[in-house]
């Protein structure tokens, strides 16, 4: 497997394991049909493969130890724009720009047995295709390439926005705010396939498209304001979700237009430590008791207790009075939910399908800025 930051990209077969030779006659067979279909396109999910494989050749070779053969024909990207799929050996999407229709859209269904049981639509080998009124339910990955969705496939065709370099931790080589409308237009379809749900009218998407900018930077978020209570709230939170999910890359989209790039790691970790002070400052005695309370707000007054540390105060008592000890645990505290996330301030690419991605602190329900 490779990270999407990673390489360089495999050539041939890793080494650890047995040579092609050495496989059994039906395992070789496999491994050639393999070769021939990504031949005729250099990236595939998993499902969209295996439905290029026949039937009797897959249920012989079994899903086992086919995962084990890809890897004598291809290579997995791990995350990023190309996760989780299976790419030709040699090929390198992050320099291809046709391989914008190849990326890849990961959507975490929650099913419940019923709805698992449950075909949506007489799919077949045709399961790993979006057509906007059938869910393949054998899996949650489809390509932009297997998007046959009117709608949705107008928005994948446009190029005048597309970039110029391609953004590896998550938008590829598509415009963040229009990625983040597909996205989130297209979950949206799911959920009315899936869970019944009332659906969104195509006109409202299309006007949701016209307000909201295929590109989004720090400049134009303020463009496409909706007077209070105008639209319904489900289509303020459509928006406020595209608006968030976007904002992934729109500090690389300001690099490209020659503004100052900032850091959307370092941005994470000064509003955690923000956070983390606040906390802070509202626990602040919670250690001493009432009157050792007083106390530090007296000497506080009078310059003897310096701001930092009453912020510290509490970790000063655990410290014993150590306040370099106390901002170092603060320090550690403060990123300590930051260090295990994604590097580029945002989910790793799959939609919660349950659940919403909309701001914390704007809920859309009032107003609608992008």
């Amino acid at each position: 497997m490779l990270q999407h930051s990673g390489g360089p990209i495999p050539t041939s077969a890793p080494t650890d394991v047995p040579p092609e030779t050495e496989l059994a006659a039906l395992e070789r067979a496999f491994i050639s049909v393999v070769r021939e279909v990504l031949t005729e396109r250099p990236v595939w999910s998993r499902r969209a493969l295996q439905n290029q494989i026949p039937p009797n050749l897959w249920n012989a070779v079994g899903p086992s130890v086919a995962k084990h053969l890809w890897q004598y024909s291809g290579y997995i990207f791990a995350s990023g724009p190309w996760r989780d799929t299976i790419v030709r050996l040699g090929y390198d999407p992050r320099a291809d720009p046709e391989a914008r229709w190849y990326q890849s859209l990961v959507f975490q269904l929650q099913l419940t047995d019923v709805q698992k049981s449950q075909e949506k639509g007489d799919l077949g080998r045709k399961s790993h295709i979006f057509d906007g009124e059938n869910v393949g339910l054998d899996g949650k990955l489809w390509q932009m390439c297997d998007i046959t969705d009117p709608f949705l496939r107008s928005l994948l065709l446009r190029e005048s926005s597309l970039r110029t370099t391609c953004h590896q931790p998550s938008d590829g080589w598509y415009p963040n705010g229009l990625l983040a409308k597909v996205r989130i237009f297209m979950r949206y379809k799911i959920l009315t396939i899936v869970q019944g749900q009332r659906p969104v009218k195509e006109s409202d998407l299309v006007l949701l498209d016209k307000l909201i900018p295929d590109v989004i930077t720090k400049q134009n978020r303020s463009e496409g304001i909706f007077p209070r209570r105008s639209v319904e709230k489900r289509l303020a939170k459509i928006a406020s979700e595209i608006r968030t999910l976007s904002m992934a890359g729109s500090k690389e989209w300001e690099g490209e237009l020659g503004k100052e790039v900032s850091n959307p790691g370092k941005l994470k970790k000064k509003k955690a430590r923000r956070r983390r002070m606040k906390e802070a400052r509202h626990r602040k005695g919670e250690c001493g008791g009432e009157n050792n309370s007083k106390e530090k707000s007296n000497r506080k007054a009078t310059g003897e207790v310096s701001d930092i540390e009453a912020v510290l105060d509490p970790r000063l008592k655990r410290s014993g009075g150590d306040l370099d000890e106390a901002a170092r645990e603060f320090n550690m505290r403060s990123f300590e939910d930051i260090d295990g996330g994604n590097d580029d301030g945002i989910d790793d690419g799959s939609e919660e399908i349950a659940s919403s991605d909309g701001d914390d602190d704007d809920d859309g329900s009032d107003i609608l800025v992008f």
